[in-house]
Formats: structure tokens, sequence, C-alpha cells
């Protein structure tokens, strides 16, 4: 079931074009596995500070990842470039079954 808090006094307030996209595609790219047991969650929460986006996906045992590996170090300069000093926070959770991410971004 799709996650979406926005509590209604929470003013519109810009956020740079596809910042979100890579960890949302991240939990498609690496959930989906043929067992069929595939678990997805996105969360996206606005407030008056800003914007946190909080991704799960569990990681099928037959996964095996791509070797590029450049989505998450591409994203993290553009967030360092976009949202310098303390207006964003990116934490990434993984092990061999679970992968979270948890992006906090000052707006």
């Amino acid at each position: 079931m799709p996650s979406c808090l926005r509590p209604s006094s929470c003013p519109e307030q810009p956020l740079a074009p596809l910042r979100l996209l890579p960890l949302v595609e991240n939990c498609f790219k690496h959930a989906i596995g043929a067992s069929g047991l595939n678990t997805i969650r996105i969360r996206l929460q606005q407030t008056d500070a800003g914007l946190t986006l909080r991704t799960d996906n569990n990681i099928p045992p037959d996964f095996r990842p791509a070797p590029s590996g450049l989505g998450l170090p591409n994203l993290r300069a553009r967030l360092a470039q976009l949202y310098p000093d303390e207006r964003h926070r990116l934490a990434v959770d993984a092990t061999a079954a679970h992968y979270a991410a948890t992006l906090q971004l000052v707006l």
C-alpha cells in the first residue's frame, strides 16, 4: 500500500528533479526475484523543514548484483552539490537479506 504523508499545513517546497528516483529504482532492481517473495516499502514524508524518503526491500537469496554500482555514488555527489553541508543526509543499511535507505533533505 502506498504511503505518502503530507500534513495539510506544509507549504509547497522546490525539489531538484529526479533526486528520489535512484533509491526507488534500486528497490525494484534489487528486490525482484524468482521466488515471488518480494517486499518493497517506500515512505515519503514532508514536513515544514523538508522531505524524508525511506525505502526498504528484501533481497532474494538468488539475487546477483550487477557490477556497475554507480547509482549511489552518483546520487551522493549530486546531493552534495544541490544540498550542501547539513542540507541532506543519506543513510544506507544493507545486509545479505535486506536493504534500506533513508534520505533526508532540508528544502
